[in-house]
């Protein structure tokens, strides 16, 4: 893990780089993008960010279903697990990968973008659901 926070702070000003006890997080223009180790592999981390809060109320029609069709055989979220938190009313993307291919900082940097890339891609279809929910009130 430290290899990889080494990496992130080449990349982030020294205030957009955030140690925790299990990892760091990094704090990008379109939001936090927390970076953690799976424990028991030595090799394998894991990416999370908030895509977006749903708010209060009911989910937007048609969203639970994009979430699960996004999530079958990771269609739409290029390998990550998008996943609602409920109790914080909030979706996340989560994405397992095996540290030992990210060996340069320029791996590291395309990792982040592609990531932050697919997290785009979720909220505007989130707001695209949002919008559609709004215009029905």
């Amino acid at each position: 893990m430290q290899v990889r926070e080494s990496m992130a702070a080449e990349l982030v000003p020294p205030d957009s780089l955030e140690e925790n006890d299990d990892g760091f997080t990094l704090k990008l223009e379109d939001g936090l993008l927390s970076f953690f180790s799976s424990g028991g592999y030595a090799s394998m981390d894991y990416c999370r960010a908030k895509v977006a809060d749903l708010g209060e109320g009911e989910l937007p029609e048609g969203l639970c279903e994009a979430l699960l069709e996004g999530n079958f055989f990771w269609r739409a979220t290029n390998g990550a697990r998008i996943s609602l938190n409920s109790r914080e009313n909030a979706i996340y993307l989560t994405e397992r990968f095996d540290a030992d291919f990210i060996s340069t900082t320029d791996e590291f940097r395309r990792y982040v973008e592609g990531f932050m890339r697919t997290i785009q891609d979720w909220r505007m279809r989130v707001e695209t659901f949002q919008d559609a929910k709004e215009a029905r009130q």
